[in-house]
């Protein structure tokens, strides 16, 4: 008789992470009691641009990245079912008493977080050594929010990859279990290797 590895999964509504979710549902040896999908917010993200030029750049960026997502990701999206229990939260909202709450009565073995919003003290210390973060980059050379754009800015390409480590009270420092880094081949791109990771 296999024991089923009862999950939560912390995410975004992206499509990367919507693939990330319904594949780890499909695994045999895991139950995902639900997925806390944080939604974007329809008014824009309000970011300091220098310049004209430097906000044009950012636009094609995410504009390539969407449709890099759509060609390696959507296919398998739109033809899987999802086993992945979601509910959609706006963004923050997994720190409200009432999710905090139905998360502690589900009794994961597991909570997965990745690309999600910064988790409070009172999960983390419920959930100690039982909270995994999914980290887009190599901790600790890069942590936060675009952790494989900025290797490649700086040209520092051996620190694009993924990092699992524990989850705790500060910004992508938990303790490593294990990382990955990019394999890359000539004539990829940014968004290419982004996508292998």
């Amino acid at each position: 008789l296999i024991t089923l590895m009862k999950i939560i999964i912390i995410t975004s509504s992206d499509i990367r992470h919507t693939y990330f979710r319904k594949y780890l549902a499909l695994d045999a040896k895991v139950k995902v009691l639900k997925s806390f999908c944080e939604v974007k917010s329809i008014k824009p993200k309000e970011v300091l641009e220098t310049n004209e030029n430097s906000k044009l750049l950012r636009i094609k960026h995410i504009n390539k990245r969407n449709f890099y997502e759509k060609e390696f990701f959507l296919p398998f999206i739109i033809n899987v079912p999802d086993q992945s229990n979601p509910k959609f939260i706006q963004k923050n909202q997994i720190n409200d008493d009432e999710i905090v709450n139905q998360i502690i009565d589900l009794n994961p073995d597991l909570i997965i977080a990745y690309g999600c919003s910064i988790i409070k003290r009172k999960l983390i210390q419920l959930f100690n050594k039982r909270f995994l973060n999914l980290h887009l980059g190599l901790s600790p050379y890069y942590r936060g929010s675009g952790t494989n754009f900025w290797p490649f800015y700086f040209e520092e390409l051996e620190f694009v990859g993924a990092t699992f480590m524990y989850l705790d009270q500060g910004i992508d420092t938990g303790k490593i279990i294990h990382q990955i880094r990019a394999r890359i081949y000539e004539n990829d791109n940014i968004h290419i290797i982004y996508e292998y990771i």
